[in-house]
């Protein structure tokens, strides 16, 4: 048998082993299970609701906190503010997130029913659930057959020994790169088990955002503004106090990877309740300039989300939350809402977003970004991005201006696109070079000079580059800092270059 290829949608269920006697037997068998055993409510009040299809989305402290409850009432009303808080529209009658749950729940029912386990509990039924079905399967030819098993009769079809799933550009997020293979083995007990060498995700955190993001998008296609979303004319603008600094990188065939951070003044937290900050979702919504473009929405799990501790606070004291997506390129109108307990929206204001795609075929360098902290991650967190602030193998925390002082650290980053892959090692071989230059007012205007030698770096392979370098010791003043990249493969150069000031 040779290899088959089908596309999204083009899955069928898995063939079953069964004998001429079982199948005279299978009506009755049918009958009886369908007469004794009613439609599984999933959404049940049980004390087992939390080890159900749901553990797959269920944070660990809400497990806890579940397995804590005594009472139907009390778990009946945990489940209903458990779906509520991930509802990425509370404007309309619908949760897309829990009916993107329930749809895919049912569909790995039906697909998946493996040996004696239920389509959601097998491998392929997870991947389905959390990822969605794929852009292309694959299935490789059945091994010769043991002598010392039975002979197959003609009503007993093989199984292929391996089901590959190949996505072809998953959820930022997903810890996935782009065209990434899912492969699945068959078994003695003709269950399909997820390969044991497929590292795929970061962790189930990051499949789990990966559905939420997913569910979140469901509304993001060209269309009409949905209902209850028109905006009064004379928005308001980013208030004093408040800071925003927005990221794009390129991400997949015709995608780019926003990501907005927002820095929330302190005197905002400030309550009349002991001192204590209010509980806060931080919300964004990105529509399109374009009339009839797509809208998107990071709200319910797909909010901008901070992090405990130092990591969350800038230098000034405020508040780091941060979100992001992917969306098609274009400029966006972006209003945030900071909504408190009750859903009530505390401040919203207007800002916007450029999404351009570099040129195809063409080496580009940047937009350059300071960051305030930059820190290399023993390994990889996710391809791209995982909220908040890990960018592929960094945490990068952004910083909102220019201004330095001599006691910090001069830390950037940026994306290079359109490298080249080394044919062998399928990753781009890069030369950068770094320049500071010193800004001098004179009669004749302002000039630059070399400040020290460039910063030569060799036989880069990311495409994700980050720096940074002490300040100590630099007099006060104005300086650009100049990245120029060469590509070994092919020799093309590109250069970037953004400016500040050390006081």
């Amino acid at each position: 048998m040779r290899p088959t290829r089908r596309n999204r949608g083009a899955l069928r269920a898995p063939d079953r082993r069964t004998s001429p006697a079982a199948l005279l037997a299978l009506p009755l068998i049918l009958f009886a299970v369908a007469a004794a055993a009613p439609v599984e409510d999933f959404d049940a009040p049980a004390p087992e609701w939390c080890d159900g299809p749901v553990r797959y989305i269920l944070p660990q402290e809400d497990k806890v906190a579940y397995r804590k409850l005594e009472t139907t009432e009390e778990r009946a009303r945990f489940i209903r503010r458990f779906w509520a808080a991930h509802d990425p529209d509370r404007t309309t009658t619908d949760n897309e997130y829990r009916s993107l749950f329930m749809r895919r729940l049912d569909e790995a029912q039906r697909l998946f029913a493996e040996s004696i386990k239920p389509g959601w509990k097998t491998d392929r039924g997870k991947i389905w659930i959390l990822l969605g079905p794929p852009d292309e399967t694959d299935e490789q030819a059945s091994r010769p057959r043991d002598p010392s098993a039975p002979l197959r009769t003609p009503d007993t079809p093989l199984r292929p020994d391996v089901i590959s799933w190949i996505y072809r550009n998953p959820t930022p997020g997903t810890g996935g790169a782009v065209n990434v293979l899912v492969r699945f083995l068959l078994d003695v007990s003709g269950e399909y088990h997820l390969s044991t060498s497929a590292r795929l995700f970061a962790s189930d955190a990051a499949m789990s955002q990966a559905f939420a993001l997913q569910a979140m998008q469901l509304k993001a296609i060209p269309g009409p503004e949905p209902a209850g979303t028109t905006e009064a004319p004379g928005a308001p603008a980013v208030p004093p106090g408040f800071r925003t600094h927005t990221d794009v990188f390129a991400s997949g065939k015709d995608r780019a990877l926003a990501i907005l951070t927002l820095f929330i003044p302190d005197a905002f937290f400030h309550s009349d309740d002991g001192g204590a900050p209010p509980r806060l979702e931080v919300t964004a919504r990105l529509a399109s300039e374009t009339p009839g473009g797509p809208a998107y929405d990071l709200t319910g799990a797909a909010s901008l989300r901070t992090a405990a501790g130092p990591l969350g606070r800038s230098a000034d004291g405020a508040h780091i939350y941060q979100g992001g997506l992917a969306v098609r390129p274009g400029d966006y109108k972006v209003r945030y809402a900071l909504v408190g307990p009750g859903a009530e929206t505390l401040r919203a204001f207007d800002d916007t977003l450029a999404a351009p795609l570099p040129a195809a075929g063409r080496l580009t360098v940047g937009p350059i970004s300071f960051a305030q902290r930059l820190e290399r991650l023993a390994e990889a967190a996710a391809s791209e991005y995982v909220p908040p602030f890990v960018l592929g193998g960094m945490r990068v925390v952004p910083r909102s201006g220019a201004l330095f002082s001599p006691e910090e650290e001069l830390a950037f980053y940026y994306q290079v696109s359109g490298a080249m892959n080394d044919p062998i090692g399928g990753v781009p071989d890069l030369e950068v070079e770094y320049v500071v230059l010193l800004e001098t007012q004179g009669v004749a205007g302002i000039t630059t000079q070399p400040l020290g030698h460039p910063i030569h770096l060799t036989r880069e392979p990311s495409l994700i580059q980050a720096f940074s370098l002490p300040l100590a010791g630099w007099a006060s003043g104005r300086y650009r800092l100049q990245v120029h990249v060469t590509d070994n493969l092919n020799g093309n150069v590109a250069a970037s270059e953004i400016a500040f000031q050390v006081r």
